[in-house]
């Protein structure tokens, strides 16, 4: 398991955390609420705890 720390605009953290979701070879076991971060308006932050998957593509 990897704990993974996604940051930057709102909009992109979200993107990428779908992408991550839906591929096979990742499983997502936790994930935290959108954050906002400190000293900037325009980024927020999100922590998930990621592992990988025995998938294979064909």
């Amino acid at each position: 398991m990897v704990k993974v720390r996604l940051q930057g605009p709102a909009d992109e953290v979200k993107s990428f955390k779908a992408k991550i979701e839906a591929d096979k070879g990742f499983v997502v076991l936790s994930s935290s609420e959108l954050l906002q971060n400190k000293g900037t308006r325009t980024h927020k932050r999100l922590y998930m705890d990621v592992t990988e998957t025995k998938y294979q593509a064909v």
